[in-house]
Formats: C-alpha cells, sequence, structure tokens
C-alpha cells in the first residue's frame, strides 16, 4: 500500500477549550480525511471508513449528530462523524497514546510504521486527500511529529473569561 501522507493537521488542546467544534467545522472540508466513529468502534476494521464515501460525498451528506447540536437523529450511531478514536491510535500508534502524557516522547519505529499504514488506510477508505484528527487532554506534539514530520498544529485555547477561544497555528 501506497503510503502518502502530506502535511496532515492536528488540532489540540485541552478539554472544553473548543477544539471539537471548531475541528467538526472544519472537517466538513471536502478533501479531508479524518478518523471516524468507525474507527473507534471498528479498529480492526479500517474498511468500514468506506462508508463515509457513500454517505457523505458531493450528492449525500448524511453524517451524525452529536446529542449536545440539538438530538440524534434516526440510525444517528451509524452515520460518520469525526471522533479521537483513542482506541485507533493506541491501537496503531502505541497503547500509550490515549491516557499518558507523551511529552517529549517519540513513537518506536514499528509504532511510526504501523501508524503511517493505518492513517493511510483511513484516506484510502474515505477517498480523501489530506488527513486531519483532534486531540485532548496531554501533550503528544513530539510524539506525533515523530510519526508525522511535516504535521501541522492547530492549538486551541480558551480565554480566560471561557467566552471565546484563540486559535494558535
Amino acid at each position: 500500500m501506497k503510503i502518502d501522507i502530506q502535511r496532515p493537521i492536528f488540532f489540540i488542546g485541552m478539554g472544553r477549550s473548543g477544539t471539537t467544534i471548531l475541528f467538526e467545522a472544519f472537517a466538513r472540508h471536502p478533501e479531508l480525511a479524518w478518523t471516524s466513529s468507525y474507527c473507534r468502534m471498528y479498529p480492526e476494521n479500517l474498511w468500514v471508513n468506506g462508508l463515509r464515501r457513500i454517505l457523505d460525498n458531493k450528492l449525500i451528506h448524511l453524517y451524525s449528530n452529536k446529542q449536545q447540536y440539538g438530538g440524534k437523529r434516526l440510525l444517528n450511531d451509524y452515520f460518520p462523524q469525526p471522533d479521537e478514536a483513542y482506541v485507533f491510535w493506541n491501537k496503531y500508534a502505541g497503547e500509550r497514546f490515549a491516557g499518558h502524557s507523551l511529552h517529549m516522547k517519540r513513537c518506536t519505529e514499528e509504532d511510526i510504521v504501523t501508524a503511517r499504514r493505518a492513517v493511510a488506510e483511513v484516506m484510502k477508505w474515505q477517498r480523501r486527500d489530506r488527513f486531519a484528527a483532534k486531540f485532548t487532554g496531554p501533550p503528544r506534539i513530539t510524539y506525533l511529529k515523530s510519526i508525522f514530520p511535516d504535521a501541522q498544529f492547530v492549538n486551541v485555547v480558551r480565554d480566560e473569561s471561557g467566552g471565546s477561544f484563540i486559535v494558535k497555528c
């Protein structure tokens, strides 16, 4: 399989900082692949991401609604939606990815190959040219840079009043 992942984009920030709403708006771009709810539910079966091609394309735009955005619709869980998919990242980028600080830590060579293959597989099944993902919680920039050296990061910081957020690229 060809592994051609150029300049992936990662949205990062602390929980409740606004990363979700910003990333989900950004993820609607038609050329972006992202870790989906399918990656979380079926990390061993990345071909399931091919459903996104059927449900979210130039003619049809069926994707999941979150409860906080006004309720779920019938069959909601079967529609694609962007997801942090920590189960996916633990499986393919190292088992400590989700819950541990990876500040100044690098991914092993074996996990780099595995992670890049898995992301390329998601991109292939979604038929998208560029990859993006969102993470909250502990630091992971150095770790992600070891996997994707040309990665771009968008840091979302909520201002002190809690009413708006600042985006740093």
